[in-house]
C-alpha cells in the first residue's frame, strides 16, 4: 500500500538478481502504484520476458493493460 517504502528495498533486490522476474513484477507494480508509468512498463515488460510464465506473470500482463 505504499509504493515510496517498497521501491528502495525492491530496486535493491532487483540489483542484486535482475533476472528475477518476481522481484521485477513487484519492483514494476509498485512503480505502477505510484503513477511512475515509464518506470512500471520497462521493468513489467522486462519481467515477462525474462520467464512468460512466472507466478504473477497474468497479474503483470493486466497491470501493463491498465497503464495509459
Amino acid at each position: 500500500g505504499s509504493p515510496e517504502l517498497a521501491i528502495t528495498p525492491l530496486r535493491a533486490a532487483v540489483a542484486a538478481q535482475p533476472e528475477n522476474p518476481e522481484y521485477l513484477y513487484h519492483l514494476g507494480a509498485a512503480y505502477a502504484l505510484k503513477k511512475d508509468l515509464v518506470n512500471a512498463r520497462l521493468t513489467l515488460e522486462k519481467a515477462l520476458r525474462v520467464r512468460p510464465g512466472f507466478p504473477g506473470a497474468e497479474e503483470a500482463r493486466r497491470i501493463l493493460g491498465s497503464l495509459k
